[in-house]
């Protein structure tokens, strides 16, 4: 966000690596709803889909006009996907987008 806003980033990673990204407030009711109603000893807490940082790049793009450098033999970094069929099935859980919170700091 720091260099969006200075008007170039260095990506230090390749753009296609990804991981799972949750906005607080998802968090926030996740935990909330898993110590008062939860039925298992364990959940899984995220928002539920691969997020790359070419797309996160995008929306800083679009938000700011910065420029985007990806460094030479930037490595490939992916997370493995976390299954929250878990809070879905037992509260309802849909995440809302991680994007919200760059929108709300531009």
């Amino acid at each position: 966000m720091r260099d969006a806003k200075k008007g170039q980033i260095l990506l230090r990673s390749d753009p296609a690596s990804a991981k799972d990204y949750i906005h607080i407030d998802d968090v926030a009711f996740l935990v909330k709803e898993i110590a008062c109603r939860g039925k298992q000893k364990i959940y899984n807490v995220a928002g539920g889909r691969q997020i790359t940082h070419a797309e996160w790049l995008e929306q800083l793009v679009c938000l700011t006009g910065c420029t985007v450098e990806v460094e030479e033999g930037a490595p490939l970094v992916k997370f493995v996907p976390v299954d929250i069929s878990r809070v879905k099935e037992e509260f309802g859980f849909s995440s809302q987008s991680v994007f919200t919170v760059l929108e709300n700091r531009i």
